[in-house]
This record gives C-alpha cells, structure tokens and sequence, in this order.
C-alpha cells in the first residue's frame, strides 16, 4: 500500500511540474509577442509614430479626399520612406512640416502620388461598355466622355475602343475622351500607352490587333496602342476636390 501512494504522489508532482512548465511556456509567448512586434518596428529606417500616421490621413484626405484606413498604416510608412530618403529628410515629423510649410512645395506631388492606390485593367467592370455603345449609337452629335480616375489608361482606352466599335472608325473619329487623374506618374503611363502582353492578355485577339502595336526586338513582350486610338484621349491632372480645376 505504501509503495502504490508513493507512486501516486510522484506521478501527482510529475503532473503537476507539467502543468507548471505548459503555464510557463504560454506566458513567456503571449510576453514575447509584443516585444517581437517592438522588434520589427525598431528596425525601421524612420521612427514612425501614431501621431506621424494621423497627421498623414489628415493631410492627404485634405490635399486629395483620400480616406487611410487603420490597416494602412504599414502601407503609408513604406512608401513615404522612400521620400524621406529622397529628400535627404530625417523624421516624418520634418517632413510633414516642410509640406505644411509651403502649400505650393513641388513635394506635394510625389505624396499624393506615393499614397495613391491604382487598380486598373482592361475593360474593368465590362458590363458597363455596352451600354455606353448604346447611348453612343443613339447619339445625334459627337460624343464627350470623361473619366475621372484613368489611372494608367486601360479603362479611357477602353472606352475609345468601345466608341470605334460602336460608330465605326469615321464617326468615333470626332468622338474625345478626356481622362484625368491626381496622380501624374500614372498619367505618363497612359500617355505613352505602351502594355505588357500580361496586361492584355484578357482582350480578344481582334481587338489586339485592331487597336495594338506589338513590340519587336527590344520592345518585344510589349504591345502599344495605335495612334488612330490615342489620337482620342487628351490626358490631364485634375484634383477633383480643387474647386478652381472644375471651373
């Protein structure tokens, strides 16, 4: 009876130490957790703080109506990063300042354009081009079509090949889209017109081969749209909450 208790006791104690050890473990990883989180951040070039963030949510939904979400803290660090390092700039907070400290600072431009999110493609929401080639047919005077947000200029030549479909080359000849955009890196993308097969690989070969130039030699892999179909689409930056740009 004696060596049974014994023998119970040991394997009570053994028990307990493993419970003793599991309890352990679990506090050190929920203890770790922050610290490892504190880790990453201090391997930051720039320290970057809350305050950094709001003031950066605040100045671009001023500057251009762009609402940051929470969870786009990460992605604002990132890419303003960049333009600390550009500028030779040490601290966020130096350089909000020198934007807040000149309205008219060229710096304006690469913010905008470096919070600015582009998701494009080609005939993007396609349920909407036959419609617009149906409201184009009834049309008894040439048509203006505008779009806002052209990005890199998949969605404004979309459009224009939606119009030469619908009217034919010589009618969609006297037809203009105009397509704007706040961010202007996007806009030399669209003006230049130039695609990777990648980009249009989603377009019927007929339309490749109506409206696209493919590329030889060094621009092999490329495609670009042919002149009769940029020849319709004037580009410009427009800011659509500047009251003076839609006058």
């Amino acid at each position: 009876m004696a060596g049974r208790d014994e023998h119970a006791t040991s394997s009570a104690e053994d028990g307990a130490r493993k419970a003793r050890n599991i309890m352990m473990a679990t506090r050190n990883a929920r203890v770790d957790s922050p610290a490892s989180v504190r880790s990453a951040e201090v391997e930051r070039d720039f320290e970057f703080t809350g305050a950094d963030f709001a003031r950066i949510r605040e100045l671009i939904h001023r500057r251009a109506g762009i609402s940051l979400s929470d969870h786009k803290r990460d992605m604002a660090y990132s890419r303003l990063a960049r333009r600390l390092r550009a500028c030779g700039i040490d601290t966020f907070k130096q350089y909000l300042d020198r934007l807040e400290t000149n309205e008219d600072n060229a710096e304006w431009e690469a913010f905008v354009n470096a919070l600015t999110t582009n998701l494009t493609a080609f005939f993007r929401e396609s349920h909407h081009f036959p419609i617009l080639a149906e409201f184009a047919r009834h049309r008894q005077q040439p048509l203006s079509v505008w779009c806002s947000a052209a990005s890199t200029g998949e969605e404004p030549y979309s459009i224009a090949m939606t119009l030469v479909e619908a009217l034919g080359e010589h009618a969609a000849r006297h037809c203009t889209v105009f397509a704007s955009d706040i961010d202007s890196q996007v806009l030399a993308k669209a003006e230049a017109g130039v695609y990777s097969l990648e980009q249009v690989k989603a377009l019927p070969v007929e339309r490749l081969k109506r409206f696209f130039l493919k590329g030889t030699g060094s621009h092999a892999g490329l495609v670009k749209v042919r002149p009769e179909l940029r020849a319709m689409v004037n580009f410009g930056r427009i800011n659509l909450t500047d009251a003076r740009a839609m006058t």
